[in-house]
C-alpha cells in the first residue's frame, strides 16, 4: 500500500473530511487520514490503532463530525507529534505542524524510543516531536481548552514532561578515577537512554577551568564518547559527543577498582637462614620486586618459588 500521505487530495463537501473521526462496518474507530484519489477514488485510508486501513465511504459511519487537524496543530505546540510508536518509522513522508503551528511537509529520519525526528521538506531542518498517544493528547487538550491554544499552559505541560536535567556534585566527581564504574539514564536532542559506564580518563584544563571525565560503555560497544564536565569547580553535567544531554539519574557502582586490579605476591627478602618472605600487593610481578627492593635496599629479593604468586589481593602481612 501507498504511503497514505501521497494519497491525500481536496476533499468536497460529499467526501468525509481528514481527521474525523468514523466507525467501520465491523465496529473499529480511527481516524480518517487520507482520500484516495484516481483507481482508488472513494476509498479512504484510515488510522486504527496505530494502524493503517484502507475503507469506502459506505462502510464508514461519522463519530465525531469535529475536525481533529486543529487539535494537531495544538498538540504539535506542545511538542507531540501526529505518529504514534507503531506508525513513525525512518523514511516516512507526511504532513505535520510545527511548533508555530503551521502546516508543514518533511520526512522521518529518525526514531527515538520517545519519538521521531522530521526534516522538513523547504527549509531543511530538523524538528523533534513525541509519539502520538491519545491518553497524553487528551490531557493536554484538556489543560489547553479544546481547539484554542495557551502558551502558559503549554509551557507547563512541557515542564510535566520534561524533567529537570541531574548534576552529579563536586565531591562525587572528583572521586571517580580511571576504572570507576557509574550507571546513568539521559534525554538529549538525538538520542535518549540508560546504560552502565566506565571511567577511561580524567583530564583537567587550567585555561579554562574545565575539568572531564571520558566514559565508555562497559560492553565494549563502539559508540559516540560520553563525558562528565565539571566548570569552575561545579558540579558536573553530561555531554554526548559535543552536544549536551540531560543526566536525568545516574548511580556510582564503584568509585575505583585499584584495589581489585592489585593482586598478591610473595617475595623472598634475604638469604638462607634470614631470609624472610613477605606477602604484598601489586599489580604484577615487577612492580612487588620494586616495592620491595625500596623496602629493604640492602638485602636481596627475589620471589618465592614454593608461593603461589598472583592471587586476589588480601590483607598485606609478612610470613617466615
Amino acid at each position: 500500500m501507498k504511503d497514505f500521505f501521497n494519497l491525500r487530495e481536496s476533499l468536497t463537501e460529499d467526501h468525509l473530511k481528514i481527521g474525523q473521526k468514523v466507525k467501520t462496518s465491523d465496529g473499529k474507530v480511527g481516524i480518517v487520514r487520507a482520500a484516495g484519489k484516481g483507481d482508488q477514488k472513494g476509498d479512504y485510508i484510515i488510522a486504527v490503532d496505530g494502524k493503517t486501513m484502507s475503507c469506502n465511504k459506505s462502510e464508514l459511519t461519522v463519530v465525531e463530525s469535529t475536525d481533529i487537524n486543529e487539535n494537531y496543530r495544538t498538540l504539535a505546540r506542545a511538542g507531540m507529534g501526529t505518529e504514534s510508536k507503531g506508525e513513525a518509522r525512518v523514511g516516512l513522508e507526511l504532513d505535520y505542524y510545527d511548533g508555530a503551528g503551521t502546516k508543514r511537509m518533511g520526512k522521518i529520519t529518525k526514531v527515538t524510543p520517545k519519538g521521531y525526528i522530521v526534516k522538513d521538506e523547504k527549509d531543511g531542518k530538523n524538528r523533534q516531536f513525541t509519539f502520538h498517544d491519545r491518553a497524553k493528547a487528551k490531557e493536554i487538550l484538556a489543560r489547553i481548552g479544546k481547539g484554542k491554544y495557551n502558551e502558559s499552559v503549554e509551557e507547563s505541560v512541557e515542564l510535566e514532561e520534561r524533567k529537570e536535567p541531574v548534576k552529579v556534585p563536586r565531591a562525587v566527581f572528583d572521586k571517580l578515577k580511571k576504572g570507576s564504574l557509574v550507571d546513568l539514564d539521559w534525554d538529549g536532542a538525538m538520542s535518549s537512554g540508560a546504560g552502565a559506564f566506565k571511567v577511561v580518563s580524567k583530564s583537567r584544563s587550567a585555561k579554562y577551568d574545565v575539568d572531564k571525565i571520558k566514559l565508555a560503555p562497559t560492553n565494549g560497544r563502539k559508540t559516540v564518547p560520553f563525558y562528565l564536565y565539571s566548570r569552575k569547580g561545579g558540579d558536573a553535567t553530561l555531554a554526548i559527543g559535543d552536544m549536551g544531554a540531560s543526566l536525568t539519574k545516574y548511580k556510582v557502582v564503584k568509585e575505583s577498582v585499584e584495589l581489585e586490579e592489585n593482586k598478591i605476591f610473595f617475595v623472598k627478602v634475604g638469604d638462607g637462614r634470614d631470609s624472610m618472605t613477605v606477602k604484598t600487593k601489586a599489580r604484577n610481578s615487577r612492580e612487588a620486586l620494586q616495592k620491595m627492593r625500596s623496602e629493604h635496599p640492602n638485602s636481596r629479593v627475589s620471589l618465592d618459588i614454593n608461593q603461589k604468586q598472583g592471587q586476589p589481593a588480601g590483607a598485606l602481612e609478612s610470613v617466615s
